[in-house]
């Protein structure tokens, strides 16, 4: 079985989520192809990365394409090279009467190039709704060909579904195969915007718990309570209440220590509100860590904390609770 993946990009620290399914599927004997626009840019990189040898295994762009003036400048090259072995790909990538600006701007022309020659998978597996487009228009374009998985997460049902109208996957839902959203609470969400039911399974992302060995925790018996947080920092994560609720706590109880596990935009307001309090010797912001020291840690914590909210920016969590 041959299996392609569309993502945004790969590694990603975050996402064990997505290595876990990729590595579990080459366990299983799949043949597996990642299909991602660039790396993370994080040094932190699960040692399944290495172990299954992925690098070998992605295939992003040509180049990193940022600007404009980059989508022309190094254009010329890959157009030699692949019009005439796929002239009705490139012409087809190039046509603005049909897709308007995506073709205008060479955005379609340098998606496309990975892919060729045209590939024939026996599932593509796209996760976030903008990668099922993506893998719907290859299809359309018959670049990539193989039944059309999408998984849904969060953002993809709520803020980006906010920014580009209701109708943003209506030709998704109509051509592609199967939807697998990660809670009942989506799989409502895709229901409501026509997805058929029949074509919906929800699917939550799983781990492997042999990993994570559980410890019956005695509680006071060092005099101290550990706790622990492992998050994106981001709105939606409601870390700034987990760390004024464990403030609240400090003032009068001083032998509770908060670490909260990984990195994001909220970085600097998180670390100002814990300066500010003086709480930054018992609440430590400690950036990513990989899955084994991850684990680590959470054996020497007492509690994890997993607080969630709605961000003003309407973007939820993706496990959501109505």
């Amino acid at each position: 079985m041959r299996v392609a993946f569309i993502l945004n990009q790969f590694p990603v620290t975050s996402q064990t989520f997505i290595l876990d399914q990729i590595t579990g599927l080459i366990s299983r004997g799949v043949e597996i192809d990642i299909y991602a626009l660039k790396p993370e840019n994080n040094h932190k990189i699960h040692d399944d990365f290495y172990k299954y040898n992925l690098h070998s295994r992605i295939k992003y762009p040509d180049a990193e394409l940022f600007s404009k003036f980059d989508k022309i400048i190094k254009f010329p090259k890959p157009f030699c090279l692949n019009f005439f072995s796929h002239t009705e790909e490139i012409l087809e990538s190039l046509n603005f009467f049909k897709y308007g600006i995506y073709a205008l701007s060479l955005n379609l022309f340098h998606e496309i190039v990975p892919f060729l020659p045209p590939q024939q998978y026996d599932i593509v597996h796209a996760h976030f709704g903008p990668n099922g487009i993506k893998g719907q228009l290859l299809r359309d374009l018959e670049i990539l060909n193989g039944k059309l998985i999408t998984s849904f997460h969060g953002y993809d049902l709520s803020t980006h579904l906010k920014k580009k109208g209701a109708s943003l996957y209506n030709h998704l839902f109509a051509k592609g195969d199967l939807f697998l959203p990660i809670s009942n609470f989506w799989k409502d969400k895709l229901i409501s915007m026509g997805c058929d039911k029949n074509k919906i399974c929800v699917q939550h992302m799983g781990i492997d718990c042999n990993k994570f060995e559980f410890t019956n925790k005695q509680f006071g018996n060092n005099g101290s309570i550990h706790l622990v947080s492992i998050a994106r920092l981001t709105d939606k994560k409601g870390l700034k209440y987990s760390i004024r609720a464990v403030g609240d706590i400090l003032e009068q109880k001083q032998n509770i220590f908060y670490q909260i596990i990984g990195e994001g935009p909220l970085r600097a307001k998180l670390k100002a509100l814990i300066d500010r309090h003086g709480w930054q010797n018992c609440i430590k912001l400690v950036g990513w860590k990989n899955r084994d020291e991850v684990i680590q840690i959470l054996k020497n914590s007492d509690l994890l904390i997993a607080p969630r909210v709605t961000a003003s920016d309407g973007d939820m969590e993706g496990i959501h609770m109505p």
